[in-house]
């Protein structure tokens, strides 16, 4: 895991105080940051002025910059345009792209980032053009044909971008049995509160079809991770084990949840709630389940059919 944070300014061209593309943001309000997720955190902790140590040019200096957790922080992490994994059957894998090359060019288009990769591929939906890596230390040129796919972009609007279904490089570290152990907690304590911001936005009226995704999601998923190692379908189990964990407990009846509910009532009410109440109750929670299930695999089939 990066003990440093790269990031730079997005496409839009949004300015955010005086960051820089390729500025390493060392500490956030005196609270140093490990990698880009403690970055986020950090940021993500109330409105308004945030002071920033940044590294530049191998010199720190200290920064204001104003963020808001309800919008994007307009900075992403810079990631080498090295490639990590291909999708099967993808343009890419089709084209001849493997794991570890690095590419310096599309098209025309120079590469020295993978947002550089991301906006020159983006751009040609459906285009055959010219994909150049390094391989082992030689230039290699391949021609590919890119999908063509419908996704919403940063207005909102739908838009025809390219995809070359391939994905960036992760660096993969080996961890003592008790930082493992740290880093788990850590790692579950996000999920968690994932799942909470997740429900404020759910009670807010602010989700979208796009947010949420039921069995036909969850079966995609499994087979995409599943293909790129064991590693990464286990932490999938581990992170739909945390996230259903926390919403087996919301209070609806026949959820664990409701159950607590029924004994909290019963406690108050110092007796039992009669069977017709509770077969009634349980009832209710059972069509509130069904209604979501029905409700998500419907969007889940409208996305495949997009």
């Amino acid at each position: 895991m990066s003990k440093t944070v790269q990031v730079q300014t997005p496409l839009t061209d949004i300015a955010v105080g005086s960051l820089r593309a390729g500025d390493e943001i060392v500490s956030v309000d005196e609270r140093r940051v490990e990698d880009w997720s403690a970055l986020a955190d950090a940021l993500s902790k109330g409105d308004g002025t945030k002071r920033l140590v940044v590294r530049r040019g191998g010199a720190e200096s200290s920064l204001e910059a104003v963020f808001s957790k309800d919008e994007s922080f307009g900075i992403v992490p810079e990631v080498e345009p090295v490639i990590g994994d291909v999708v099967a059957g993808g343009p890419g894998e089709k084209a001849g792209l493997r794991r570890g090359d690095r590419v310096v060019a599309v098209g025309s288009a120079r590469v020295d980032g993978w947002s550089d990769l991301r906006s020159a591929v983006e751009a040609m939906p459906g285009e055959k053009t010219m994909v150049e890596v390094v391989r082992d230390g030689e230039p290699i040129r391949l021609d590919v044909s890119l999908d063509e796919v419908e996704e919403k972009g940063p207005d909102g609007e739908s838009r025809r971008v390219g995809k070359l279904q391939v994905a960036p490089w992760q660096e993969r570290h080996r961890l003592n049995p008790f930082a493992a152990v740290r880093e788990g907690v850590k790692q579950t304590v996000w999920v968690i509160g994932n799942v909470f911001e997740f429900l404020r936005i759910l009670f807010s009226g602010r989700v979208t079809a796009d947010m949420v995704g039921g069995p036909v999601s969850i079966f995609h998923i499994s087979g995409e991770s599943a293909r790129k190692g064991l590693d990464t379908l286990l932490s999938l189990l581990a992170f739909l084990s945390v996230e259903l964990g926390i919403l087996n407990l919301l209070p609806i009846p026949v959820l664990d949840g409701g159950h607590l509910v029924f004994l909290g009532i019963e406690g108050a009410r110092r007796k039992p709630l009669s069977v017709k109440q509770r077969v009634v109750l349980q009832q209710i929670g059972l069509a509130v389940i069904l209604l979501v299930m029905v409700t998500v695999t419907v969007f889940d089939v409208g996305r495949l059919l997009r």
